[in-house]
């Protein structure tokens, strides 16, 4: 009887970790990119995204479209230094911008598939200023 007592003293314990454990994982996939809800979007309509970057990250790190979209994209730039945001393979990028400031670039989603993102200033994208775009 006694060692049922130990195991049920611990069951509080056990769920307040699960609990704090699934919302740290909810807190992650919330902010770490922005999904495409394709219940929330009517065709014609155009996604409004903002992305911080600062020094060396961009938040949220990785966009989710569908192939398509059109969006319109604001970059603030949170950090001390200069920054922009490009789409690999694409023409798709902001303009360089100092501390302060927001540039706005409005593009439709290239094709499916997964595309780098990144700070095209010299030595930011080796310094981890990256994401992807992935494309549905």
């Amino acid at each position: 009887m006694r060692n049922n007592y130990k195991f049920f003293s611990f069951l509080p314990i056990l769920l307040a970790l699960l609990l704090v454990g699934a919302g740290c994982q909810y807190a992650t996939n919330v902010n770490n990119d922005y999904s495409s809800n394709e219940s929330m979007m009517e065709e014609g309509q155009v996604r409004e995204l903002t992305i911080d970057a600062g020094e060396f990250f961009f938040t949220p790190k990785d966009v989710i479209l569908n192939a398509g979209e059109k969006v319109k994209l604001t970059l603030k730039n949170v950090g001390k230094g200069n920054h922009d945001w490009r789409i690999e393979g694409t023409d798709i990028k902001t303009k360089i911008i100092t501390s302060g400031q927001t540039d706005i670039v409005e593009f439709t989603a290239p094709s499916a598939g997964t595309y780098a993102l990144y700070c095209s200033v010299p030595g930011h994208r080796q310094m981890g200023m990256v994401g992807e775009l992935i494309v549905k």
